[in-house]
């Protein structure tokens, strides 16, 4: 049920060229979609962040930026507000930034929400246009986000192989695990109407299967790597049934 496949030949995770022709499709895909008073909304991450990279300079003076989550982990440089910012500058647009930790006490929000910069940034979630994201296989995120060994082992069993967007999906696309963080949420996410899932690797296969059912008309850029391991466990799966 996916909108279009792009796929780069290789594997982003033997050689780092890959991730940026996977970014460079992301940013030309953006660009053909793209229209006058668009909000863009990405999510960290290093395949984001080669979209943002490889995007050309173009001037679109009445798009909104946004980031998709607030920050997670330590590396400064795939953070969503750099995401955003750097996208931002390179197509001369509007941009918004998010101060605040992905994994903020929900009370805490709730007393920041009416603050005007972090308000419009939640108001302009409601509203995005297109939505750029990468993907994340449950057990490597839940060790990210530094989740309990029991609430991890919880998630596991009950069938989490994907993380997007703060959120753990089973093989069938099927939420397990509700976002506890800041960001979009799932029902947004289903009536956006550009979405462009970026992830490569072999190890993420099984996850870019699962996000790839969460709704229709995904656009989904990958790498060839992924590509094959995705087709051979399809088959796998054909074949159990």
């Amino acid at each position: 049920q996916l909108k279009r496949v792009i796929i780069c030949p290789g594997d982003m995770d033997m050689n780092y060229e890959v991730l940026r022709f996977m970014g460079r499709s992301g940013a030309k895909y953006v660009l053909s979609v793209m229209k006058y008073k668009d909000t863009l909304a990405l999510t960290g991450g290093s395949c984001t962040a080669a979209v943002a990279d490889e995007m050309r300079e173009a001037f679109y003076p009445d798009v909104y930026v946004i980031p998709a989550r607030g920050g997670i982990g330590k590396s400064h440089s795939t953070q969503a507000n750099n995401v955003v910012a750097e996208m931002g500058l390179k197509l001369h647009s509007n941009y918004e930034l998010l101060h605040l930790p992905d994994n903020i006490d929900q009370r805490l929000l709730e007393a920041l929400k009416d603050y005007p910069e972090i308000k419009r940034v939640f108001n302009k979630m409601d509203n995005i246009d297109i939505f750029i994201f990468g993907l994340g296989r449950a057990d490597v995120l839940a060790d990210w986000r530094n989740l309990q060994t029991a609430e991890k082992r919880k998630l596991l069993e009950q069938g989490a192989v994907a993380e997007a967007f703060g959120h753990y999906f089973d093989i069938n696309g099927q939420v397990v695990s509700p976002s506890s963080t800041i960001g979009i949420g799932i029902d947004n996410f289903k009536k956006i109407p550009h979405v462009i899932a970026v992830a490569g690797g072999v190890t993420k296969a099984e996850s870019i299967i699962a996000v790839s059912r969460i709704r229709e008309n995904i656009v989904l850029i990958t790498d060839e790597s992924a590509a094959r391991e995705i087709l051979r466990k399809l088959q796998t799966m054909s074949d159990a049934k």
